[in-house]
């Protein structure tokens, strides 16, 4: 299922793992230099101290001028890497991710077998650049072999030879009915388009869609190269594939629904509407025999055989080779991982390896990050993690600060001044149905018995394992289609929802948080935290997240999770014009290169950052003798960073989070605990006045 995710830690590969080697060049210095200071809203200077060497040891910051810099300047100066508190909590989660494999050998059970070959297959480079592409030639060959429509039309119906299930019109996962929202759904829609987005094909006027489409040629290129594929031929494919990609956009008459439900038919108006095309015959290979919702354009049904015609077929196959081949580019040669992950890199798809990894540990992270952590082998090591590294009372002491939070909010939305007296109601509504999910997914409902991973001594491949995932993966979604839909479950098989990973998050179609295992370090926690600790750290993340049912995005998702206005319309005005003030705000920043923030990019992460705080200060002022400059150090401490310029540059120009000393200063100078406890005057340059101030909730 599809979903709107908003996460604390959203960006947090973008965090941790963009950082190249130290810019060094005098260009970079003087970016930086310059940089290094913004006017905000109160015409007040900030140092840009997520920019290395911009603190100085013999610099002096007062709390009441730059917080940020006052409470983490000792950190910044003795640092001597790249880093910050998330790169420093992932460290401590790779090392016990890394414990886990290394007993994966004396590990009983099926599931902890199949997680052994996947990964000595996976790990084992000097076999896999042996075998290089051989592993996919069959399945190319299939495809080389069709010359009539009939043989297409038995391709795409063979989940042996086609286990991507790749077709004009292909299942593409399960969503959730808004009129049944217990009922499952399923997706037919075309194959993602090669270039991603439609306007690509007819508009390469534009100097970054056409670097787009190179590199994206590219990608593919290097694949093919290894095929034996001459340039010509390569040249021959792309124009083939795009020809029928833009028959399958002009035969598309679904103009964006804003509602599942609006285009969900039964399966047998699914089938009768394919007419010749044999939709019945491909539903049924992937297991889905039974009637079930289909979500589709019952439009583009209809026109599937007559695009499928003779003189189409040539054109359909370069499409079958582009689709499946680029959903192979990791799994071979080592050679070719590495020009891939160099050319997404530069798509900005992936991330650049850290400047500071050694051998051992960028070998281990393929593995973790970018195999495991996308397979459904997932769940059984998440399973092993948590066996060993999470206890039962963890948990307790999590569901205990996620009550106080959720406690705290309820009382914070019913003194809302500006919210009417339905909106309180509806609010509070939304916020009692949000389910908190803390450190264990339902791995009860893990079951890898029809998993059959061939390992190297039985002479299987990297390749071939990755193909039997994907097969495995299809059935494990069909049988999901035809159980109830319940917000009570964490899929334990999806890598979106892991618990290994440092992250917490908020799913607004759902209406869940999820509080993961790989969080549950220090300084979020740690044996001996102080209860100031506790709230300004863990407390405020997860205020943060409670807070995205209630952002820009959120707010459009009611308390079952489905997409629909619940905010009568009097608040909604008032909060977009809230919303908006807090937009402008940040606007008005030039943080980089002096560029102006988007306010908009950013509104969501800073409500909720707002959010967070302004729910754990209200639990804190019914704690008798509470220390609120432990407290406000600790959410200081939480976003420290250190980055090189280019990093700090790219978080600008992507990250839905603001900079992360914008995320201390601008945050804390929204509460007026702040301003008595650090007394913050007129003149400071933490001072906001009043009127100013932009917190939205």
């Amino acid at each position: 299922m599809k979903r709107r995710i908003a996460a604390i830690l959203g960006a947090l590969l973008l965090l941790v793992t963009t950082a190249s080697a130290p810019a060094t060049s005098e260009s970079d210095d003087a970016s930086a230099k310059l940089s290094a200071l913004f006017s905000n809203a109160g015409g007040m200077q900030w140092v840009n101290s997520d920019i290395s060497g911009t603190v100085k040891a013999s610099d002096n910051f007062r709390a009441q001028d730059d917080f940020n810099a006052f409470v983490n300047k000792d950190w910044l100066v003795s640092n001597e890497s790249y880093s910050g508190t998330f790169q420093q909590t992932l460290d401590r989660v790779y090392e016990k991710k890394v414990a886990v494999l290394e007993e994966l050998p004396e590990r009983k059970g099926k599931a902890a077998e199949e997680l052994l070959k996947y990964y000595e297959l996976a790990s084992d480079w000097e076999e896999r650049n042996k075998v290089g592409i051989e592993p996919l030639k069959p399945y190319l060959q299939a495809i080389d072999n069709i010359t009539t429509r009939e043989e297409l039309y038995d391709w795409i119906c063979d989940p042996e030879m086609n286990p991507y299930g790749i077709a004009p019109v292909m299942y593409s996962g399960n969503y959730r009915s808004e009129k049944d929202p217990s009922l499952y759904v399923c997706g037919l829609d075309q194959p993602d388009l090669f270039l991603e987005s439609s306007g690509l094909y007819y508009d390469l006027s534009q100097v970054p869609n056409l670097e787009k489409k190179e590199l994206k040629e590219t990608e593919f290129t290097l694949i093919a190269k290894e095929l034996g594929y001459t340039n010509l031929q390569i040249k021959s494919l792309f124009a083939d594939n795009y020809r029928f990609e833009k028959k399958m956009i002009s035969a598309h008459s679904l103009v964006t629904k804003e509602h599942v439900d609006d285009c969900t038919y039964t399966r047998k108006e699914a089938i009768e509407a394919a007419g010749n095309y044999p939709l019945e015959k491909y539903l049924n290979s992937l297991g889905i025999t039974e009637e079930v919702p289909v979500k589709t354009d019952l439009k583009y049904l209809k026109k599937l055989d007559k695009l499928c015609k003779k003189g189409n077929i040539g054109k359909i196959k370069a499409m079958l080779k582009i689709q499946f081949l680029k959903n192979n580019y990791y799994n071979l040669d080592r050679e070719l991982y590495d020009s891939v992950k160099d050319v997404n890199v530069e798509l900005g798809t992936a991330n650049a390896t850290p400047y500071d990894y050694d051998e051992e540990r960028i070998e281990n992270s393929i593995f973790l990050d970018e195999y495991l952590g996308r397979s459904i082998l997932i769940g059984a090591f998440d399973e092993i993690y948590l066996e060993k590294n999470v206890h039962p009372e963890d948990k307790e002491v999590l569901e205990k600060l996620v009550q106080d939070v959720i406690d705290s909010y309820r009382e914070v939305l019913m003194n809302e001044d500006w919210l009417s007296d339905e909106g309180k109601k509806a609010a509070v509504e939304k916020l009692n149905q949000i389910i908190p999910h803390i450190l264990y997914p339902n791995s009860e409902l893990l079951n890898y018995d029809e998993l059959n991973v061939v390992s190297k001594s039985e002479g299987g491949s990297f390749a071939e394992a990755q193909l039997e995932l994907v097969r495995f993966k299809h059935k494990i979604d069909v049988k999901s289609l035809y159980q109830k839909y319940d917000r009570n479950i964490w899929n334990p098989y999806s890598p979106d929802f892991s618990t290994t990973v440092p992250n917490a998050f908020y799913s607004a179609d759902d209406n869940c948080i999820y509080i993961l295992a790989g969080i549950f370090e220090t300084p979020f926690y740690f044996e001996g935290i102080s209860e100031e600790e506790l709230l300004g750290a863990l407390g405020c993340v997860i205020g943060h997240e409670l807070t995205h049912g209630f952002d820009d995005a959120g707010i459009k998702y009611n308390a079952e999770g489905i997409k629909t206005e619940w905010l009568p319309s009097v608040d909604k005005q008032v909060y977009s014009e809230r919303v908006s003030k807090l937009q402008s705000y940040y606007t008005v920043m030039k943080p980089v290169d002096n560029l102006p923030y988007n306010g908009t990019q950013v509104s969501g992460e800073a409500t909720a950052d707002m959010g967070g705080m302004k729910i754990t200060l209200n639990i804190a002022k019914n704690i008798d003798n509470f220390d609120y400059e432990r407290y406000f150090s600790s959410y200081a401490s939480l976003w420290r960073t250190e980055w090189d310029y280019k990093t700090e540059k790219t978080r600008f120009e992507r990250d839905p989070h603001p900079l992360a000393y914008l995320r201390v200063n601008v945050t804390v100078q929204q509460f007026d605990e702040f301003y008595e406890i650090y007394d913050v005057k007129p003149g400071d340059k933490m001072y906001l006045d009043p009127k100013k101030r932009i917190a939205v909730w």
